[in-house]
């Protein structure tokens, strides 16, 4: 039986792999970062209204939020260095719980913070290169999707995205980001992965 990508409704905790070697690197971060600092597992999700059911997309309303970002590098070398962040490597030594989804934007990959979370709450990171961002309320088109995490599997389903908010009536208002659920060893046919995109109403 030959399995394609393709839309799921399960629920569970993604993130991104490039290459085998890397997907072994990062694998055994994740897995041993995890287990030491977060047994339970990822309990919180970054929050969000289902506005609309549209063709092939779900339109939700996405409050403010707080992330914690690095741009420019490596995947694994990326994630080392969020996730040094919120197991202690800040200014008070003080462990942040890890949510879903992990984001990636325009070289940009970022760790969201728990729900509530203000820049004047959380420590100040140890490493210059975790970049504080404060996120404003935001429209934002989604579709989820189960897939190997390749950049072209992303763009492709990125570019039918765009197609189809065009085509319901809104606008492009901000850069595509993807979102990815599932720890690397996740079987690619049931990751929860998703590409996001701010809309606006067309005028």
């Amino acid at each position: 039986v030959r399995l394609h990508c393709s839309s799921l409704r399960s629920d569970p905790w993604s993130y991104p792999t490039r290459d085998p070697g890397r997907r072994s690197r990062l694998g055994c971060l994740f897995a041993g970062g995890l287990t030491r600092a977060y047994p339970g597992g990822v309990t919180e999700h970054q929050p969000y209204t289902v506005v609309a059911e549209l063709p092939g997309f779900q339109l939700r309303r996405y409050p403010p939020a707080v992330l914690a970002q690095v741009s420019g590098g490596a995947v694994s070398s990326s994630f080392r260095t969020l996730f040094s962040y919120i197991a202690g490597g800040n200014a008070r030594s003080e462990k942040i719980s890890m949510t879903a989804p992990v984001l990636e934007q325009s070289g940009m990959f970022a760790f969201v913070m728990p729900e509530g979370s203000t820049l004047d709450d959380l420590p100040t990171p140890n490493d210059p290169a975790v970049v504080m961002t404060a996120t404003a309320d935001e429209l934002v088109a989604a579709e989820r999707f189960s897939c190997r995490s390749t950049d072209s599997g992303f763009r492709r389903h990125a570019d039918a995205l765009e197609a189809r908010v065009r085509t319901a009536g809104f606008d492009i208002v901000g850069p595509v980001r993807f979102a990815r659920f599932d720890p690397p060893w996740t079987p690619w046919f049931i990751r929860h992965n998703e590409v996001l995109i701010p809309v606006s109403p067309a005028e």
